[in-house]
């Protein structure tokens, strides 16, 4: 196939020049990457966000693959302030006619588990029934009716931080304001509450000074009594890549246990997972899934910027054939099944 003939991708990269994870740069290569695409009738255009010129460069029609951010400053201390620049470029892209794959949903959906809870509600997938709030006053006013013990998680932390059970309204409601509080810093926290109660208390001020030390939005989900463990599944298209793990000693957490191991799903997950992957516009996904003997519950999912572990350490992977579930080798690198991927996503969506 000529070049005339390949379908450009535009292909956006960090201001490091990465596309994937900055933090999983041993087990992807860019470079591999975009030479599957070529492969596979694509002229792949790597730009990185700062270069992309609006007045300059025709998005019209043309295929934007792109990836999200997670800028570390400490540990467990996420920001966001790099992932809203790469917002304001997409959403641009948007308004020029561009194609963003994964869709831009998914974008907003990575590290963010309130627009997740807002996505499984509107397509009504998941089996797990959660619910997004924006501050502490929001769930005080409807906690009371709810059913304990709950799960109770920050809405952009990972590896099982952030994730609280509460066994009851007061249990919740410590939690809450601790998970929800608009200040990082505990002397900050502590400074703004105090100085909050005396405006109240003293000069008589309106209780939204205290409230608005609390506005930080969290996900409050329903516990699944008896869990042993988890799923971790990767999808690339057609290729599903399963991990099982244990639940931490003494917790109710699965995800960053480290206790890790390949063995043949239960039957119906996989069926479970494909229901999940065909409701994500995208090409690729990691979802969490987990099972209490009767019921499988969609935990999280992610359309794109996941961790590689479970793919890079597998040796099979399963796909349908025929109607029913093959476990074949692994054969390919994951730039492959990333490209195989893509290239599958824009024959059935945009051919």
């Amino acid at each position: 196939m000529t070049m005339a003939n390949k379908r450009k991708v535009y292909v956006l990269l960090d201001y490091a020049g990465r596309f994937y994870c900055e933090w999983d740069e041993g087990g992807f290569s860019l470079p591999d990457f975009t030479e599957r695409l070529k492969e596979k009738g694509f002229e792949p255009v790597c730009l990185k966000y700062s270069d992309v010129d609006f007045n300059s460069l025709d998005f019209e029609g043309k295929l934007v693959h792109y990836s999200s951010s997670e800028i570390v400053l400490k540990k467990n201390l996420e920001v966001s302030y790099y992932k809203g620049y790469i917002e304001d470029i997409l959403l641009g892209i948007i308004h020029r006619g561009g194609i963003l794959i994964p869709h831009f949903h998914l974008f907003r959906a990575h590290h963010n588990k309130s627009f997740q809870e807002v996505y499984k509600s509107i397509f009504s997938f998941g089996n797990l029934k959660g619910r997004p709030f924006g501050t502490l006053n929001e769930f005080a006013e409807r906690g009371r009716d709810m059913k304990y013990p709950i799960v109770i998680k920050a809405f952009d932390k990972g590896a099982g931080f952030g994730v609280f059970l509460a066994r009851d309204y007061d249990d919740a409601l410590r939690k809450v304001k601790k998970i929800s509080s608009s200040f990082d810093s505990f002397f900050l926290r502590a400074y703004c509450r105090l100085r909050a109660y005396l405006s109240v208390k003293l000069k008589g001020n309106s209780m939204e000074r205290i409230f608005r030390n609390n506005a930080r939005k969290f996900v409050v989900q329903d516990y699944i009594e008896g869990l042993h463990d988890d799923w971790k599944v990767l999808v690339f298209g057609r290729k599903y890549y399963l991990l099982n793990r244990k639940v931490r000693e003494n917790d109710f957490r699965a995800s960053g246990s480290g206790k890790f191991s390949y063995i043949d799903p239960p039957e119906g997950l996989l069926d479970f997972a494909e229901e999940i992957f065909n409701k994500l516009i995208s090409p690729y996904a990691s979802l969490d899934i987990a099972f209490d003997g009767k019921t499988y519950y969609l935990i999280e999912f992610q359309g794109f910027y996941f961790g590689l572990y479970t793919v890079l350490n597998a040796r099979h992977f399963f796909c349908r054939e025929g109607g029913g579930w093959v476990k074949k080798p692994k054969e390919n690198a994951v730039e492959e099944d990333m490209a195989e991927a893509f290239a599958g996503f824009v024959a059935k969506n945009f051919s």
